[in-house]
């Protein structure tokens, strides 16, 4: 494996890395752990 390859599969391994719906969550789960967000309506 290439050094550069082995790199991006660290990264994609990294549990800190955004993927799904998280990455386009914009805050929405901190929002909610805050109380800030409490049901439909306050999205």
């Amino acid at each position: 494996m290439e050094r550069d390859d082995m790199y991006t599969v660290l990264q994609i391994c990294d549990s800190a890395f955004p993927t799904g719906g998280f990455s386009h969550s914009m805050g929405t789960e901190a929002a909610v752990q805050n109380l800030y967000v409490q049901n439909t309506n306050d999205v």
